[in-house]
């Protein structure tokens, strides 16, 4: 794996959520199960379960998050 330029927060949500990965790469930490991930990787990431990504440092991240619910609502962890 490459060096991660950022961390983000640990968050959660009440919904299931869609990441579709258009571009790039970068690693999710789900419920304290760490993945890699590149372009073209679509994965679910289910309500309640805890979760943060890393991008690299050598690749642009671009990616999509479909929240399955009418209004966003994040909890930060």
């Amino acid at each position: 794996m490459a060096s991660p330029v950022r961390d983000r927060v640990p968050i959660g949500h009440p919904y299931d959520e869609i990441q579709f990965i258009r571009e790039g790469r970068g690693a999710w930490t789900v419920n304290g199960k760490t993945f890699e991930v590149g372009a073209g990787d679509i994965f679910v990431i289910k309500a309640g379960e805890i979760h943060s990504f890393k991008r690299w440092v050598i690749c642009h991240l671009v990616q999509v998050d479909v929240h399955l619910s009418p209004r966003f609502v994040q909890e930060n962890l």
